[in-house]
């Protein structure tokens, strides 16, 4: 047998014990010794044969391990494959693993649900489903080894163990996006990604550009971007989830002092109608003449909304929503269908569009402001400052259109 066969074959029979029957576990030690042995024999030989022992050093002269040594070192490898397996066959019958328990996500969504003490809210807040998030709390809890909150008509309230658990969850949370702060910071603008979050209109026709720029100077960088309502983007913002978000000012949070704004650019919406209608024509438009005219609009409780609405309200119309959709490109093709008329940012409206430039309210424009948020403190990574300073040059570019 040659020795490469020979190595292959002292390998192959070095499996720890693993038998449950006394005969068989005396046989099987008896053969991972020997094992041992012989690949301590198999190494002297390889040895022997190098440049540096061609002069005929003896083998006794070599640092050859004893035969107690060996089981030595065959006790503590079978010892530390036994309590491998035991800490795995521990964490399977709780529920989790070790790798589970590593992560910070689980944390991060107990943090939020402990403050929205709501599942439903939570799960609108962070973008999962209520079962992945009602799912991850079971497996919190199996870990833990206690119920961290109880269900109650009105949401989840924290239990004593809850309320223990969360201020550790939040310092290991605030710990973990301090360190990874820290290293993005180190790192520069070579690799990392930047989490962005904003509305329909900034993710549309703000980001692209924004995105295709940071790109090309740094293709390193990663972007992950979340399309959501002004006051989700800045909740997200506030709690760490995303670095930057584009925003309609003004924000209504309870953690609005942890934000910093930065104002970006002036917006406004213009109505558009189907063809053929008779105010689709027209360069404006009155409160009064469209009463009754069937809408397609953004969703209830957007800061989109609220400012049509509000405006509206103010002259004395209530507006008959048909029906509510989350993106532009929605609301347009909705209204090219003819199912009503509808209201969408400037920005949105180009000569493919349509629609021409819109068509303007004559009792005051429908402006907003729109802005960047960032938390107060920790500070941004170099990679999400570089980001900041491109949104602005690019909403200066998208202003002057």
């Amino acid at each position: 047998m040659g020795r490469r066969a020979a190595s292959e074959g002292v390998l192959e029979s070095m499996t720890p014990p693993m038998a449950t029957t006394k005969l068989s576990i005396v046989r099987r030690w008896s053969t991972f010794f020997m094992s041992l042995l012989r690949l301590r024999d198999f190494a002297h030989v390889r040895d022997h044969e190098t440049p540096t022992n061609i002069a005929g050093q003896s083998r006794e002269s070599t640092n050859l391990p004893s035969v107690m040594q060996v089981i030595s070192w065959s006790f503590r490898f079978v010892f530390a494959c036994d309590m491998a397996r035991y800490m795995a066959k521990r964490n399977e019958r709780a529920g989790c693993s070790l790798c589970w328990c590593m992560e910070l996500t689980p944390l991060r969504y107990f943090v939020v649900i402990s403050k929205e003490g709501h599942l439903t809210r939570a799960s609108v807040r962070l973008g999962v489903t209520q079962p992945a998030l009602s799912a991850m709390l079971k497996k919190l809890e199996a870990h833990v080894g206690t119920p961290l909150l109880t269900r109650t008509g009105r949401g989840v309230q924290l239990t004593e163990a809850g309320r223990v658990f969360l201020s550790h969850a939040e310092s290991a949370v605030r710990a973990a996006d301090q360190g990874e702060a820290a290293v993005r910071e180190l790192l520069g603008l070579e690799r990392g990604t930047i989490r962005i979050g904003g509305g329909a209109t900034a993710v549309s026709y703000l980001l692209p550009k924004v995105v295709s720029a940071m790109r090309k100077e740094h293709p390193g960088l990663r972007f992950f971007v979340r399309e959501a309502g002004s006051n989700q983007v800045a909740a997200s913002v506030a709690s760490g989830e995303l670095d930057l978000g584009l925003v309609t000012l003004p924000i209504t949070l309870t953690d609005a002092d942890k934000l910093v704004r930065v104002p970006l650019m002036e917006d406004e919406m213009r109505l558009i109608a189907p063809s053929g209608d008779a105010i689709g024509k027209r360069a404006s438009f009155t409160w009064r003449e469209i009463a009754g005219m069937p809408i397609v609009g953004f969703e209830a409780g957007s800061a989109v909304r609220d400012v049509i609405d509000r405006a509206a309200r103010d002259a004395g119309v209530e507006l008959d929503y048909v029906m509510e959709v989350r993106s532009i490109e929605g609301i347009m093709q909705m209204v090219r269908e003819g199912i009503g008329a509808g209201f969408v940012s400037k920005f949105a409206l180009a000569a493919e569009s349509g629609f021409g430039a819109g068509i303007a309210c004559k009792e005051g424009s429908l402006k907003r402001q729109l802005a960047i948020v960032k938390r107060r403190d920790p500070g941004l990574s170099a990679a999400a400052a570089a980001c900041e300073r491109v949104m602005l040059d690019a909403a200066k570019r998208l202003s002057r259109r």
